[in-house]
């Protein structure tokens, strides 16, 4: 699948980078949505990065690290405590079209997914400045990447 190929080239040109320790690891925050993971853990396990970074779930991805005070401080207690105990070289935000959270939160349509793709450039663009202003070691190591819509293959049992 090219999505799966697009992801895996994306991953390999950032994570590369931050792991140049046997011990350095990456952070992914990715959303609740559970048509995704999976496809992002085979992506890091095909590169053979199982074991070198750990994965943070918030509703919306970029959405949640914005979303409230109180979202913003879980997501930045995660951040500090595996930049503290990681130790994490880099962060990766995995935000999906099709996301309830930013329909609901970032008023997006899905009857405008050229509307949806830019509102989630927006807010990855926002909050990845906002985490590379509060924890300037990460510089060069905040990434946004933007899954396309799950396919989902109905399976009829006749």
């Amino acid at each position: 699948m090219a999505a799966d190929r697009q992801l895996s080239e994306f991953l390999k040109s950032a994570v590369d980078p931050m792991l140049k320790a046997a011990d350095d690891k990456v952070l992914l925050l990715s959303c609740i949505d559970l048509r995704f993971p999976n496809r992002i853990t085979e992506a890091m396990d095909d590169l053979s990065y199982r074991g070198r970074y750990y994965h943070l779930a918030m509703a919306g991805a970029s959405h949640a690290a914005k979303h409230s005070a109180e979202w913003t401080k879980a997501f930045e207690d995660h951040l500090e405590f595996v930049l503290a105990h990681g130790p994490v070289k880099g962060l990766i935000i995995f935000d999906h079209m099709d996301c309830a959270a930013f329909h609901n939160y970032e008023g997006t349509s899905p009857g405008d997914p050229d509307g949806e793709r830019q509102k989630h450039i927006d807010v990855m663009t926002m909050v990845t400045a906002a985490v590379v202003k509060k924890y300037p070691q990460l510089a060069t190591h905040v990434f946004g990447y933007l899954l396309p819509k799950e396919l989902v293959e109905q399976i009829i049992h006749v």
